[in-house]
């Protein structure tokens, strides 16, 4: 049995649903195909920096066959069985940020699934998830909130740019495209892969303003330029062109 680190819950998180799977995107694929049956996740919030609960693995990487919306597989393409432990609230989980007597690792710096090797370290984090277990009624901190759903929207977007994997769903322009136009720039110079990284944006479907969500199916990956058209559309206009790509 080894005990593993979960990350990225997203404003989804829910103490009450009945989830069985834990959902793995490409990107987190490479080490969640090593977890075993009976391995542990203990599960944290990135930039919340925060314990979220535990869970134990019921068997290995598996397709995604659970969630009926074709964005929601294509953000999440594999699943992971679990058998619920104990999962904190948001309020709950914020009296698990500082743990005395950890070994000083930033564990929020640590891949997805990484393997956590000291057991003493394993024992504090869950007699703090299951300490925390027993607070209730209490709102999160304002900065606590912010941190949280930064760390949701982040993620997020980094699933619909992945599915995007690096091209505008309207114009079809891609990062390497758009360098290429730069007559003077050399495609091996090291600054171009930055900006092939970091050439998309995620935009709003139903805009923030107007309710939207930060979820897979509320987000679609654009060039700057598109993403500069459609927030001066109209709201229907948006919907309409963005919900049919």
């Amino acid at each position: 049995m080894q005990y593993r680190i979960t990350k990225d819950c997203g404003t989804g998180w829910d103490p009450q649903s009945g989830g069985l799977a834990w959902g793995v995107s490409d990107r987190q694929r490479p080490l969640a195909e090593k977890v075993q049956a009976e391995d542990v996740f203990l599960h944290y919030i990135d930039h919340a920096h925060a314990w979220a609960g535990y869970s134990t693995a019921t068997g290995t990487l598996q397709k995604n066959e659970r969630d009926s919306h074709p964005d929601w597989r294509n953000a999440l393409p594999w699943v992971l069985p679990i058998q619920k432990g104990v999962w904190l609230t948001e309020d709950q989980c914020e009296h698990t940020v500082n743990i005395q007597g950890l070994s000083g690792k930033a564990y929020h710096r640590q891949a997805v699934f990484t393997r956590i090797g000291d057991i003493e370290d394993t024992k504090r984090v869950i007699a703090a998830i299951d300490k925390a277990a027993t607070r209730s009624g209490q709102q999160p901190s304002s900065e606590f909130d912010a941190r949280w759903r930064q760390g949701a929207e982040a993620y997020y977007k980094q699933i619909v740019k992945d599915i995007a994997k690096g091209r505008c769903r309207l114009c079809r322009q891609d990062g390497a495209s758009w360098v290429a136009n730069w007559v003077d720039v050399n495609p091996r110079d090291e600054v171009t892969p930055k900006i092939i990284d970091s050439f998309l944006d995620a935009a709003h479907i139903v805009s923030r303003k107007n309710g939207g969500q930060v979820i897979p199916d509320n987000l679609r990956a654009l060039c700057p330029n598109c993403h500069r058209v459609v927030d001066r559309l109209s709201q229907q206009l948006r919907e309409r062109l963005l919900q049919g790509i």
